[in-house]
């Protein structure tokens, strides 16, 4: 407690002498009759009363401190990509797996690691691969379940969430396995955060062998090459031997032996000629090595459909047009297609008199001058005749109720190919939508059909999209959208 207005002490003390001798100077001059015990009394009862004005005069003011700072946050990030599946720890002398020992740390009563973090900051707990996770209070133990790994997009992230508050920084607990994009430390920094990094696992690179990559097309031709390039990524077995294998159905089809270099990625090609039409199942695979940290990686699988040497390939088009022309010239160019090219006129035999498609009852195949059929196929095994069919913009009504079924029958149960060049009539009022053909749209069209917009657009992707090899247009996510931006 403190006075507004202090005076010095001497001050006080005179004025307190001074009231002290008006005071019992009044009283003992005075001559009503009463005892002296009451007179000293009513002296003390005046001389307290005049203290107590004396201190209101001084404007006592009592001052309390108190401590209205917010808390410091605290993240705390832990790695549950599948890298942490490795067992390359020592817990209780048993070997366990990095994500064994961050549950341990984290979750144990018996760690003192968040209870001391606690005391001094407000703790937010998180789980991250690709991207971070809040980890609610209940939970008691993490799995190793992500993919990728993208430490800098997790901080960044995890940090927004606390944007304008008090951040002491983030607690990393990971191996440190990135694997999103090549510029981790200069993400790192930009971000501002201090950054704690506690490592798991062993400082010293595993011993391993794996097969990190399969590149092939997804579709072959018969009796044509098929290139397969297989990449093989090896930790701590420079100099030893091995083999490529590659195998269908248990049967080795080609192995190609290699010496293992220095550099941990190397390249092995094989040369496949598919006689046979088909879906096949192929297997690359390397024998596991003594000491290899996990025989997971060492087998890599993948499907092979192989077509005839030439598709066959039916485009139906309502009208020509620009686009039905470029795309005609293109489909003709390409020696591996055997492409033919229609006009089916949506428009009435009058209404078409005297051109060139009345005369072949609204049917015209302009890559040849004689169709292989006279008509627009009307059953499935005419259909199945083709690999490939293109439908462009064309009303329901264009095609009867039969062709529809036969259109549906050609994918769903032939397991073939339809691509739809959607426009205003297919994709219109009169359109697909309450045809059979709209079980195959991937969209779904409004009552009153989709309406056209004539101007510029720009894509969002969706978070597969981003990761995505066709889509995936940078190295890291802030350069993919500004690309698709």
């Amino acid at each position: 407690m403190r006075f507004t207005y202090l005076w010095p002490w001497w001050a006080v003390a005179l004025a307190l002498v001074i009231m002290a001798g008006i005071t019992a100077y009044g009283y003992l001059r005075l001559n009503r009759p009463m005892s002296q015990r009451f007179r000293v009394l009513l002296i003390g009862l005046r001389i307290l009363a005049a203290l107590v004005l004396l201190i209101c005069l001084l404007e006592p003011v009592l001052i309390e401190r108190k401590d209205i700072t917010p808390p410091t946050n605290l993240l705390v990030l832990a790695d549950t990509s599948q890298s942490m599946r490795l067992k390359d720890v020592e817990l209780a002398g048993q070997a366990s797996t990095r994500l064994d020992l961050v549950n341990r740390v984290l979750f144990n009563p018996a760690s003192q690691f968040l209870r001391a973090l606690t005391d001094r900051f407000d703790v937010h707990l998180y789980r991250f691969d690709k991207q971070p996770h809040q980890i609610s209070s209940e939970s008691s133990s993490l799995e190793a379940v992500g993919g990728l790994t993208d430490i800098a997009t997790s901080i960044d992230d995890a940090s927004k969430a606390w944007r304008g508050q008090l951040l002491a920084g983030v607690v990393l607990l990971t191996d440190g396995a990135h694997n999103a994009s090549t510029s981790l430390v200069e993400q790192v920094a930009e971000t501002h955060i201090p950054i704690y990094a506690v490592g798991v696992g062993d400082p010293e690179p595993p011993k391993d062998l794996k097969l990190s990559r399969v590149e092939v097309s997804p579709v072959a031709y018969t009796e044509h090459d098929v290139p397969i390039r297989v990449t093989v990524d090896n930790t701590g077995y420079s100099g030893s031997h091995t083999r490529v294998s590659l195998m269908m159905e248990n049967q080795v089809v080609d192995a190609v032996p290699i010496i293992l270099t220095e550099d941990s990625k190397q390249t092995v090609e094989f040369a496949l000629n598919p006689q046979e039409e088909g879906i096949f199942q192929y297997v690359v695979s390397v024998p596991v090595l003594e000491g290899e940290l996990t025989a997971e990686n060492n087998t890599r699988a993948f499907p092979l459909k192989v077509v005839k040497t030439k598709l066959h390939l039916l485009y139906i088009e309502g009208q020509p047009g620009w686009e039905y022309a470029f795309l005609k010239r293109a489909l003709e160019r390409d020696p591996n297609i055997d492409s033919t090219c229609v006009i089916l006129s949506s428009k009435s035999s009058n209404q078409l008199r005297g051109t060139l498609l009345a005369r072949y009852d609204r049917y015209y195949p302009q890559t040849t001058q004689q169709s292989r059929i006279p008509q627009f196929p009307k059953t499935l095994d005419d259909l199945l005749f083709y690999d490939v069919l293109i439908i462009g913009d064309l009303r329901s009504s264009t095609l009867t109720p039969q062709q529809h079924t036969a259109i549906v029958d050609f994918v769903e149960k032939a397991g073939k190919a339809v691509i739809f060049l959607g426009g205003r009539n297919s994709l219109g009022r009169d359109g697909f939508r309450k045809s059979k053909l709209v079980s195959l749209l991937p969209i779904v069209i409004p009552a009153n059909g989709c309406y056209v917009r004539d101007e510029d657009f720009s894509l969002q992707l969706t978070q597969q999209g981003m990761y995505h090899p066709i889509t995936r247009l940078g190295d890291t996510q802030a350069k993919v959208e500004a690309l698709w931006r």
